[in-house]
């Protein structure tokens, strides 16, 4: 799987999204942990789409219908990892240094 940045022009303004693809050679599977209230105990599940054969090595599975899957109130994460990676890239702290004079570089 991969993300690819995805542009459209609408209304005069260009918008961009990134959608989550699959290489066509690649299956899709996802492995799922379970857990049996009544055994008090977890196992784990293949989910595999259902629009392809199950493999040989898929026992315990699921096949899921990947055009049925719907994403609801999606959670915002990787914002801050993000901002976090830029920042260690970017360096501004060796920018700062170099230009401010010594004693004024703390900033409150």
């Amino acid at each position: 799987m991969f993300l690819r940045s995805i542009s459209q022009k609408k209304d005069g303004k260009l918008h961009r999204y990134f959608g989550v693809l699959e290489k066509p050679h690649l299956a899709w599977r996802a492995n799922l942990e379970v857990f049996d209230e009544a055994q008090q105990s977890t196992r784990t599940l293949s989910l595999l789409p259902d629009d392809r054969e199950l493999p040989a090595d898929a026992i315990d599975s699921v096949q899921v219908k990947i055009n049925g899957l719907e994403l609801r109130r999606p959670r915002v994460c990787g914002n801050c990892w993000l901002a976090c990676g830029l920042r260690h890239q970017l360096g501004p702290e060796e920018f700062w240094r170099v230009r401010l004079e010594q004693g004024r570089e703390a900033v409150n």
